[in-house]
């Protein structure tokens, strides 16, 4: 420990640097495929049916964000609509 950085050393378990490597390389791919995103406010009504990455506890309308063919998250943050310099 110091007064500019902290540091702690591990010692991981191999699946887990592989499993985590892998996501990585899927993530890096999906990216590289420039993939169309669309950003929406969904109604809360059609929520259910969107099949969330992960169920959102907001209430209310939804700002939804669908990377094609990969994804479908709620998310408040912001993206852009893809990298394409056409």
């Amino acid at each position: 420990m110091g007064a500019d950085y902290v540091t702690i050393d591990l010692t991981p378990k191999a699946s887990i640097l592989s499993r985590s490597a892998r996501l990585e390389h899927l993530a890096n791919e999906i990216v590289y495929e420039n993939r169309p995103i669309a950003v929406r406010i969904v109604p809360e009504a059609e929520v259910p049916a969107l099949g969330l990455r992960k169920e959102s506890q907001r209430i209310g309308p939804l700002r939804v964000v669908s990377v094609e063919d990969f994804d479908v998250s709620a998310c408040g943050g912001t993206h852009v609509r893809s990298d394409r310099r056409d």
